[in-house]
């Protein structure tokens, strides 16, 4: 009797399964770690992610209670009490009445309202965020918005990164928001984790100021769910092979 098909047949499997668990057991093991996307610089209002669920929005310039701002479909209420997730900051100023800017997109007018004022802390020190209650294992996206439109004669730049509770970064990307010499007065920047704890700290640091106009977070579908449904297809071509 001629075992190697047989034998073949498990030794695919089993390099298949050890494959798609492997990749199930990697995800917990980078979960604190931020993956954070270049940033982008603004130009219309499809700038605002769609992926997943929106859980959380804010934004500056429209800073009254029950005050909402949609843009791309998203809610950047000010302050809704409708968010789950719960939001701190270290900023100890506001800003109002940027130079008015204009923007594309379908809600390009909203778009613009939401950028035009911001939240800064004390000259050049760090602006500290928190976010709370999280969900364990869920998968969030955060968008972050930086720009100030005014004819100032300087530079004006910031790193994002994770900060304290364990959180580590992939890396640390600067966001522009204003260029004196050129068209850049403004940009976004994503970056995505899996909680591993109930809140995420991060924080923005600024060569002259810190400062932030708009955000967003977002529950997207969990790595894991991918390879459980890569379990389900192989199970099913098992049961074809039978």
């Amino acid at each position: 009797m001629n075992l190697r098909p047989f034998a073949d047949t498990v030794k695919r499997n089993s390099l298949t399964l050890g494959a798609l668990m492997a990749l199930s057991m990697g995800c917990p093991l980078h979960a604190a770690a931020i993956v954070w996307d270049t940033p982008v610089t603004i130009s219309g209002s499809d700038d605002v992610s769609t992926n997943g669920t929106q859980v959380f929005g804010r934004n500056i310039a429209v800073a009254y209670p029950g005050a909402t701002a949609m843009v791309n479909g998203a809610n950047f209420g000010y302050n809704n009490s409708n968010w789950a997730i719960t939001f701190a900051d270290t900023a100890t100023s506001t800003a109002a009445g940027f130079a008015p800017i204009t923007v594309g997109g379908p809600d390009g007018s909203n778009y613009a309202a939401i950028l035009n004022n911001s939240r800064f802390g004390s000259g050049a020190a760090a602006i500290t965020f928190t976010l709370g209650n999280l969900t364990l294992g869920q998968q969030y996206e955060l968008q972050f918005w930086v720009n100030d439109y005014r004819g100032f004669p300087n530079d004006r730049t910031e790193t994002i990164s994770a900060t304290g509770g364990g959180n580590t970064n992939v890396n640390t990307p600067t966001l522009s928001f204003l260029d004196s010499n050129g068209p850049v007065h403004g940009q976004w920047v994503i970056g995505v984790w899996t909680a591993d704890t109930t809140s995420l700290t991060f924080s923005v640091q600024g060569n002259e100021t810190s400062q932030y106009n708009a955000l967003q977070v977002r529950a997207i579908p969990e790595a894991g769910a991918a390879v459980l449904g890569a379990f389900g297809v192989l199970a099913l071509l098992r049961r074809r092979r039978i």
